[in-house]
């Protein structure tokens, strides 16, 4: 029984369970902090501090897909990010689209790397108009009343 709880007492202790290992694509920015530097993932805007990121991604706007660890033991004074990375792979993303919606606008943006570290955008936003309910009801009573004329052709009664 002591051999168990000692047992148990050190795992926790040097938290031998298996980290957490996720795929993460988005793009990569500064912390507030000095030499704090996170990635913003794409999917769901969360942002993930990255422990010691290579020279490599320590470029703001740089977007990335980031294989790494997700770290519970470490402390940082950064103090962002709703978890810390420590980076197990990466590769650089040719491009990738975003889209922003308001109640009647709708953008796409389709960011480019041309070569550089710093990616080219393009794109097109759409308005969409809202339906007038008077023109919708005058729509539905016409083709209510050309139905009804169909109708009444359909007993000889055709006008």
């Amino acid at each position: 029984m002591v051999i168990l709880l000692l047992a148990v007492s050190v795992a926790s202790i040097f938290n031998l369970a298996s980290a957490e290992t996720i795929i993460v694509a988005g793009t990569i920015h500064p912390g507030v902090e000095a030499d704090c530097w996170l990635v913003r993932a794409d999917a769901t805007g969360t942002d993930y501090l990255l422990l010691d990121p290579p020279e490599a991604l320590r470029v703001d706007g740089l977007h990335v897909q980031v294989t790494g660890e997700v770290k519970t033991d470490v402390a940082s004074y950064c103090m962002q990010g709703s978890a810390m990375l420590q980076i197990t792979s990466y590769s650089l993303l040719s491009s990738w689209s975003t889209t922003a919606s308001t109640s009647n606008v709708t953008c796409t943006t389709t960011w480019t790397h041309t070569g550089s570290y710093v990616p080219v955008p393009s794109g097109v936003c759409q308005q969409i108009v809202p339906s007038n309910p008077i023109v919708n009801l005058l729509t539905y009573l016409r083709s209510l009343w050309n139905w009804f004329r169909q109708l009444l052709c359909g007993f000889g009664f055709c006008f």
